[in-house]
């Protein structure tokens, strides 16, 4: 038995016999890990564990694809004008920040790795390099606060959202995209783990990343969350998980990956990705609107 509780309902999470570091709950199904964050808001050398330039080329198309998705589901509840103000936080390269600014958003990055946000700031967008919520004056409010695949990384996933439902005018939307723990390719990694092939699993998580997950979860457990601290959900809908293009330097991105366990990764995942949407999804993009002053 573990001292961590789960911020979804409460109960003591158990630590995994096999990963000391992962932890889950009993009860609800959180999943929690203490995998260890190296991010520096400093600008240094690139993370000698990832090949950056192979995992912009591998997400790129995803990500943008998936971005106008969620762009367009947000023009559902809030008209996108230089009135309306938005903040991404963890904006990475910014993709997501240019596209929501070509759409009339008045947009704020928050990033805490150097690198990242020295690129970020050739969309042309405000940039605060840091962490949130501390980057943020306490009185700072926006229409738009998004967590585009960051959440997962973040500690204490019921602070950030807390701290996100804060900084919310009233009425404002949050949006939180991010793989699920309900998902047919985590299970899968899940089920292998079981049987001993730790790999697929560990990369799930993104064991040994500067910025591994530090959570796991389903839309089910935002939808409590969220409920507790004055959010509504009014959107959730899939995101496509898997793109055949750029697959390869997805799966070899990490300087540490087998090349035959690649290979099969490579395969399965082909053969599997024409009916990925036939299954749970693996990646999930809700949206809240706050109802009442938290």
């Amino acid at each position: 038995m573990s001292h961590h509780i789960c911020p979804v309902c409460a109960s003591a999470m158990t630590a995994d016999k096999t990963h000391g570091w992962l932890f889950a709950c009993p009860r609800c199904g959180f999943l929690s890990s203490t995998l260890n964050v190296d991010i520096s808001s400093a600008p240094s050398q690139p993370q000698k564990a990832i090949n950056e330039q192979a995992r912009q080329t591998a997400l790129k198309d995803l990500r943008q694809k998936n971005f106008a998705g969620i762009l367009n589901a947000l023009q559902k509840f809030i008209s996108s004008s230089p009135n309306h103000s938005l903040c991404d936080v963890g904006c990475a390269h910014g993709w997501f920040l240019g596209m929501a600014a070509q759409r009339g958003y008045a947009a704020t990055g928050i990033e805490p790795d150097g690198e990242m946000a020295a690129i970020a700031t050739q969309t042309g967008a405000n940039i605060l390099v840091g962490f949130f919520p501390n980057v943020l004056s306490p009185e700072s409010t926006f229409d738009v606060i998004t967590f585009n695949d960051v959440l997962e990384h973040l500690p204490d996933i019921k602070g950030q959202l807390c701290a996100a439902a804060s900084h919310l005018a009233d009425g404002g939307l949050l949006v939180v995209n991010g793989p699920s723990s309900a998902g047919i390719l985590y299970r899968i990694a899940a089920l292998l783990n079981a049987f001993g092939m730790r790999k697929p699993f560990l990369r799930m998580w993104q064991h040994g990343f500067p910025s591994p997950h530090l959570s796991y979860f389903s839309p089910g457990h935002l939808r409590r969350i969220t409920r507790e601290l004055g959010l509504e959900e009014v959107f959730c809908q899939r995101l496509e998980a898997i793109n055949t293009r750029g697959l390869w330097q997805r799966l070899t991105y990490d300087r540490s990956a087998n090349i035959f366990v690649s290979l099969m990764a490579f395969a399965g995942i082909t053969v599997l990705s024409p009916f990925l949407a036939l299954f749970p999804a693996d990646i999930n993009v809700q949206i809240f609107r706050k109802i009442r002053h938290v």
